[in-house]
């Protein structure tokens, strides 16, 4: 799927990316949901991607909504940056160990519905023209919010597909 250009096609690509997210956790193998990943990334398993989903999501949101309230707020939390985001989800990792796995679901769940009631609330000016709003700085907030449920859903697709591979591999052996 390109990459959504209009607010119909970020909710068409939305809404079809947190389906595949979905899929692929109901089809993890028994205590699938439960378990470690056996690769290297930061997060270390679903609740962890779910944490990182919905994080990111509620970030956009405080950021996105308050601004369309016509109050200045930045979207990274102090004293992170662009240039240091991989810092941030290292510290929003740390900070939701004791989250349980049903409420990342419920907190994942929540937050994409959200946006996508955002989204629908907005005309296609509103999301998708440069400029439509000064606090975007240089690109529009169809860039934001695609990224945040589109570009992070297919980032999760593939980590989920992964641990789905090596899980079944497992218990194959």
């Amino acid at each position: 799927m390109a990459k959504p250009e209009s607010r119909k096609e970020l909710l068409v690509a939305a809404r079809t990316e947190y389906d595949k997210v979905w899929s692929l956790i109901n089809s993890l193998p028994d205590q699938g949901e439960s378990g470690n990943f056996d690769f290297q990334i930061p997060e270390q398993n679903v609740r962890d991607v779910l944490v990182h989903l919905a994080t990111w999501q509620q970030m956009y949101l405080k950021w996105s909504s308050a601004n369309l309230e016509g109050h200045h707020v930045r979207f990274l939390p102090r004293p992170y940056t662009w240039q240091d985001y991989a810092a941030l989800n290292k510290h929003i990792l740390a900070e939701h160990q004791d989250v349980s796995l049903t409420d990342a679901k419920t907190a994942f769940e929540e937050s994409h519905a959200a946006i996508i009631h955002q989204v629908e609330d907005l005309i296609n000016e509103q999301l998708f023209i440069k400029g439509f709003y000064k606090w975007t700085g240089s690109t529009d907030l169809g860039a934001y919010a695609t990224a945040i449920t589109y570009g992070n859903y297919v980032w999760a697709v593939k980590i989920l597909r992964k641990f789905k591979r090596e899980a079944r591999a497992t218990t194959r052996a």
